[in-house]
C-alpha cells in the first residue's frame, strides 16, 4: 500500500466500483461540484467501470511513526506524460487494487 505520510494524516489513491467509494474518498471537486474521478473515461461505463479517488485518513500505521514522516504541503494532479514537478513525489498507484 503506497502512503505519502503526513504527520496525522495519510493520502492515497483508492481505485473501486463507484457504488461501493470509501467514506475517506473525495469525490467531488470543491470549485465546480464535478465528479472528481481521476481516471474519467466515457459515462456509458458510469456503474460497471473502475473510478479513482484520492482518499485521505488520519490513521498511521504503527510501524511507519518510527520512521521518517513527510508533511503534505500541496497536492498536484498531472499527466502522465508531465514531469513530475520539483519537490514532489509521485502516487503512481493504487493503494487498494495496486494498478498504475
Amino acid at each position: 500500500m503506497v502512503r505519502l505520510l503526513t504527520g496525522s494524516m495519510a493520502v492515497e489513491i483508492q481505485e473501486t466500483i463507484f457504488s461501493s467509494c470509501a467514506s475517506n474518498s473525495i469525490t467531488r471537486c470543491h470549485d465546480d461540484g464535478s465528479d472528481a474521478d481521476l481516471w474519467r473515461e466515457s459515462t456509458f461505463s458510469l456503474w460497471s467501470r473502475p473510478v479513482r479517488y484520492l482518499a485521505i485518513s488520519r490513521e498511521i500505521p504503527e510501524a511507519t511513526i518510527r520512521g521518517t514522516v513527510s508533511v503534505v504541503t500541496d497536492i498536484t494532479v498531472v499527466k502522465e506524460t508531465d514531469p513530475i514537478p520539483h519537490g514532489f513525489i509521485a502516487i503512481d498507484y493504487c493503494a487498494d487494487s495496486l494498478a498504475p
